[in-house]
């Protein structure tokens, strides 16, 4: 499940920041959920509530994201849903408004590869996990 949250978090970061932002954050885990920070100011926490995953973001956007047969579902309260997909050691992302992506881990870091150019970058220290965003 808390693959399902680093997954939440990564396509709303791709649905919600697809203009020409760069940011960086950090995210962190507190008892069950998932807290993140970046540095434009947004704040989210993201939970699991029985098979689903909530997050709610501090610009009032809220997605859930849930398991369906070897697929993630993930509608956003924008009205923009995902699927991600697990194939080998990649999980590949199709967004409703023609984004798509790759996730892939390398070491402790996980790598996320845009159509539109954007690359996100997540690496682990400690319970601490921080990203990078490049355009």
């Amino acid at each position: 499940m808390r693959k399902l949250i680093i997954l939440g978090t990564l396509a709303f970061l791709a649905t919600a920041l697809a203009s020409n932002w760069a940011f960086a954050g950090m995210g962190y885990w507190l008892g069950n959920s998932f807290y993140y920070h970046d540095d434009n100011g947004i704040t989210s926490r993201s939970y699991i509530l029985g098979n689903s995953v909530f997050t709610d973001w501090s610009d009032g956007t809220s997605a859930v994201t849930r398991l369906l047969g070897n697929r993630l579902i993930t509608d956003y309260s924008n009205g923009v849903s995902a699927t991600t997909t697990h194939l080998g050691n990649r999980y590949y992302t199709n967004y409703s408004n023609g984004l798509s992506s790759v996730t892939y881990r390398l070491g402790n870091s996980i790598f996320t590869d845009y159509n539109n150019g954007m690359s996100i970058t997540i690496r682990r220290l400690g319970n601490s996990w921080f990203t990078e965003t490049l355009w």
